[in-house]
């Protein structure tokens, strides 16, 4: 059942972070570290996993004095940790404290775990072995090395560091961004050869960071709030070349006591600039193209206008030329006809009556089927009574006519009507083409 607590303690890396991180600072080491948080987790790993795989192994039966006469390898990697340090320039006593608070970081989350408090007690136990014979051999290890020879791996060490401080010092130099890096509170302590070339001292040292950069912020929360380390922003600036992409880094991720953030500006003012030229274009063409478009949409309305006044016009003169075809025309026609003697005679009148009556056929308002205006005062009013469907006895009665002499009229309306067809209904085709009361009387 112990190695089950530390196999829940052994998944919750991120809790061990800040309880490590919270047990440094009450200590009085963490300003002094340089640990990475990968640096970190390493640590944790490697003090726990070997643990959980010896428990695995032999069971909860986990012997102080035998893991002290162990030299199997369990130890090794703790151990070259502790030489690096020492070789950094780390005393026994800081590195010693360090290594108390991760275990005491590692004993908490085991009090916090869900399991009985005898379980976790057990667990506890185990844990404090495991550490004491880590720290045997830590303690063995740090005094079998000489002075003099821990004094020349520190020299190598601290030649090394001097050497990549140099190297990244140069590379913040020449390059192009321009690169500051401030405190916890957002006072500027470090920048680069660029930002120098583009600031005063007095506007860069100690300054907030937003002030130099006329930022809309206040403090530091609300900078790192406003302007997300996972993404660029673009900013514009009180000093040129005034347009700058803001990125953000928290040198957190690179050192677990640091709590520094480094800004780097890249200047994208040509870009801006470009982009300003593009828009105003934009806005421009666009300008251009609702004017145009306004001015069509009003030569559409009066082109739809002047259309619908010749349209009128039209209608106007087609109407009365259909009038003048009914009134004047056909009327002279059919005198003339009852006037003429001769077949070409007839045959001219023909001629002219269909197209006089095609030209009325053409007029507006909805006249009644040309044909209609052959037929006689008298043949029209037969039409009318076949329309309401009155038979031939009831219109001869009404007309005070003799049924031969309906006879007669039907037949001569379906010649004017050039209804040759005999199964054609004369009451059906005159409700299928007009009203034979809207003809003239």
């Amino acid at each position: 059942m112990p190695l089950a607590v530390l196999q829940t303690v052994q998944q919750r890396v991120d809790d061990f972070l800040v309880k490590w991180k919270t047990n440094m600072d009450r200590a009085g080491y963490l300003e002094s570290t340089t640990a990475k948080r990968e640096d970190c987790i390493l640590s944790f790993q490697w003090f726990l996993d070997p643990l959980c795989a010896a428990v695995a192994d032999a069971g909860p039966s986990v012997d102080f004095y035998a893991l002290v006469h162990d030299t199997s390898g369990w130890a090794d990697k703790i151990l070259a940790t502790s030489r690096r340090h020492r070789f950094r320039g780390l005393s026994a006593a800081m590195f010693f404290g360090c290594f108390k608070t991760l275990v005491l970081a590692v004993e908490e989350m085991v009090h916090e775990t869900s399991y009985s408090t005898a379980q976790k007690m057990e667990a506890v136990q185990i844990l404090r072995s495991w550490a004491d014979a880590l720290e045997t051999h830590i303690v063995n290890d740090w005094t079998t090395l000489s002075q003099r020879e821990a004094d020349e791996r520190l020299d190598i060490s601290n030649r090394h560091l001097t050497l990549e401080k140099n190297k990244y010092e140069n590379i913040l130099a020449i390059i192009s961004e321009l690169v500051v890096v401030v405190d916890a509170h957002g006072a500027i302590i470090e920048f680069n050869r660029t930002a120098a070339e583009h600031l005063t001292l007095e506007q860069i040292e100690g300054s907030p960071v937003w002030e130099v950069l006329g930022l809309d912020v206040d403090n530091m929360e609300e900078l790192v709030r406003t302007y997300p380390a996972e993404y660029g922003h673009e900013i514009e600036t009180s000093f040129a070349p005034y347009f700058f992409e803001l990125h953000l880094a928290p040198l957190q991720r690179i050192s677990l006591a640091s709590m520094s953030y480094l800004l780097a500006l890249r200047d994208i003012s040509p870009h801006v600039r470009q982009r300003e030229i593009l828009e105003n274009q934009v806005h421009a063409r666009t300008t251009d193209l609702e004017k145009e478009k306004a001015q069509l949409e009003e030569m559409n309305i009066t082109l739809r206008q002047v259309l619908k006044n010749i349209d009128s016009e039209l209608d106007k003169h087609k109407a009365d030329i259909a009038r003048r075809v009914e009134t004047t025309l056909l009327p002279a026609v059919q005198r003339l006809r009852s006037e003429a003697g001769t077949s070409l005679s007839q045959d001219h009148l023909h001629i002219l009556e269909d197209q006089l009556l095609a030209l009325y056929a053409e007029a507006p308002g909805g006249h009644a089927d040309p044909l209609l205006l052959k037929l006689s005062p008298t043949e029209m009013k037969v039409c009318r009574h076949i329309q309401v469907g009155h038979s031939t006895k009831a219109i001869a009665k009404a007309l005070h006519l003799s049924e031969g002499t309906v006879q007669s009229h039907r037949k001569s309306i379906r010649k004017k009507l050039k209804i040759q067809n005999k199964n054609v209904n004369l009451y059906t085709y005159l409700q299928d083409r007009g009203q034979a009361s809207g003809a003239p009387a």
